[in-house]
């Protein structure tokens, strides 16, 4: 390259000598073992990768999430504002047949259903503008701590885009690859996806009946245990709050002398999974997480995202 035209791309186009393509040998031993375990053949493959670009956005994005960067008092003024419990309840009203079918099917509550939908898409308003090829594509070929985890993602949206007769190229979501009003990613689009509305199609984006029946199935699948509590708020650490995860009988005791005195003990399940301590403008919030808050976690690991679920549930309920 003449040495005058390195400095103008280097000065003007520096992204031309520094290009992040999807044609690497990484790339081309993805499409081989793809296209040993389907359908798919190999060039097809490393064609619709040629197509994709490299989308920094997606590594930026990833690289901060608000569940790290944020306190609860902070997340909890994102999630749980007026718009959203409002616009919440014309979605209960709305859709309350097919949210009284999953409560009766999977034993979900109507309002859990309605606050996942909420907290991730508004309700199917804010489903995400980036391309799921490109952001995929991008996390699983440059961005190397989670690398593994993105290249199956990226082949459960080729099987995924296949099995469902979508266009793969047209599929937009977060920047993680999340699609629809629940946020499915592929992997989970493959497991969990139903037809509730017994059309022919799991159509988490236009179809509010599969998408409440998905986020219903989901929690059934991972565990959720019918009528049971799912989080209280207790009077301060009462001693709890510092051994993490393993709770003992003795701690569980000490867990009902920090609650209430307007609880009802009764309804208390048998072991707590996990205490909660968030904090809030002057100080922390105590809380005790049983098992339904843990399956909550599995929707997205956090406990900020959990406990807005389920603070935002608790407003519907609590609401004229």
């Amino acid at each position: 390259m003449n040495i005058l035209v390195f400095f103008i791309l280097l000065v003007f186009c520096p992204e031309i000598l520094a290009e992040k393509n999807f044609r690497t040998p990484e790339v081309i031993q993805f499409a081989n073992d793809l296209s040993e375990k389907s359908q798919y053949q190999r060039s097809e493959i490393l064609n619709v990768l040629n197509s994709a670009n490299h989308r920094q956005i997606v590594i930026d994005n990833i690289s901060k999430p608000a569940e790290k960067t944020l306190s609860w008092g902070e997340y909890r003024d994102i999630f749980l504002d007026k718009a959203r419990l409002d616009n919440g309840k014309i979605f209960m009203k709305d859709n309350h047949l097919d949210l009284a079918r999953v409560e009766a099917d999977f034993g979900i509550p109507a309002e859990i259903v309605t606050a996942i939908i909420g907290v991730e898409t508004r309700y199917g308003k804010i489903m995400g503008s980036h391309p799921v090829l490109d952001s995929l594509a991008t996390l699983a070929f440059y961005y190397p701590p989670r690398s593994s985890f993105f290249k199956e993602e990226l082949k459960e949206l080729f099987l995924m885009t296949r099995e469902e007769n979508l266009k793969i190229d047209d599929l937009k979501g977060s920047y993680a690859g999340a699609m629809g009003m629940g946020q499915f990613i592929p992997s989970s689009f493959r497991r969990y996806a139903v037809d509730f509305d017994l059309d022919g199609n799991r159509n988490l984006w236009e179809q509010p009946s599969d998408s409440i029946g998905s986020v219903g199935n989901y929690l059934y699948e991972h565990g959720w245990r019918r009528k049971e509590l799912v989080a209280i708020e207790v009077d301060g650490d009462c001693g709890i709050f510092s051994i993490g995860d393993s709770i003992e009988s003795a701690v569980f005791d000490k867990l009902h002398d920090c609650l209430p005195k307007s609880s009802d003990r009764k309804n208390i399940p048998s072991r707590m999974v996990m205490p909660l301590k968030l904090a809030v403008p002057g100080g922390y919030k105590y809380w005790a997480g049983f098992w339904n808050f843990s399956v909550l976690m599995k929707y997205n690991r956090s406990d900020l995202y959990a406990m807005a679920v389920f603070q935002l549930s608790e407003a519907f309920k609590n609401s004229d």
